[in-house]
């Protein structure tokens, strides 16, 4: 815990602090506020009052300055942190160019449940899941399975039964329909994008063939992981 700390997602490669010392945030964050963010996490509100105490006690103040790099990808992770003060980016670099996923605030908070926490947010964007839950989220972290494709692997094709949906980690792919002996190019899907959902929902075919343009991570989510999740969660 600290007066400026950073935020990390599963597809971030670097997070950084935009309001540090110096930055025009404000005075720190006082003890009785800190304390009250931190009784705010959602995990620590099932715990016995005296082993939440126990807890708050274990965190210890980080500052970081105006533009600082809290921890990039590839990084050891070093414990959990709650932004008390300033504000963070989370960032990805694509093609060469640093795109940002999220800007976190006071309050929010990070490690391995923070991933939990943005994919949340994330899913929270789309239609077919802007009414699910954090508990539905954080089940649904627990069954995604990571997948690697290279550049000009189909990862689905159109026409093929329905199975799983993609969550894109890292990349970009493009998504093709097929008209006779002409191949249509109908789409991009980037960092961010999700695909495959109406199929796995609905048991339809494939409507698209969908190919990396580069070296490509996803997280997939298959149908038994979905029914599992259905049957957890109604209205999932």
């Amino acid at each position: 815990m600290g007066e400026d700390t950073g935020a990390l997602d599963g597809t971030a490669s670097r997070v950084g602090a935009t309001g540090g010392r110096g930055g025009g945030s404000g005075a720190p964050a006082g003890e009785r506020e800190e304390q009250e963010m931190l009784r705010a996490l959602p995990f620590l509100a099932s715990l016995p009052p005296a082993l939440e105490a126990l807890v708050v006690r274990l965190f210890q103040p980080r500052a970081f300055e105006f533009g600082e790099t809290v921890f990039s990808a590839g990084d050891q992770p070093d414990g959990m942190y709650l932004v008390v003060q300033g504000t963070v980016r989370v960032l990805v670099d694509h093609d060469g160019e640093e795109v940002t996923l999220a800007r976190l605030g006071p309050g929010e908070w990070f490690g391995d449940q923070a991933r939990v926490q943005s994919l949340h947010r994330f899913l929270r964007t789309h239609a077919a899941f802007e009414e699910m839950s954090l508990q539905a989220a954080t089940a649904m972290f627990r069954l995604l399975e990571p997948v690697t494709v290279t550049k000009g692997e189909i990862v689905v094709a159109e026409g093929a039964p329905g199975g799983s949906m993609y969550f894109v980690e890292d990349g970009r792919l493009e998504a093709s329909r097929q008209d006779g002996s002409q191949r249509h190019v109908v789409g991009f899907l980037r960092t961010g994008d999700i695909f495959g959902e109406r199929s796995l929902v609905t048991g339809e075919a494939r409507v698209a063939t969908v190919r990396a343009l580069g070296d490509t991570r996803l997280l997939t989510l298959d149908k038994a992981g979905f029914e599992a999740l259905a049957r957890s969660f109604p209205g999932f």
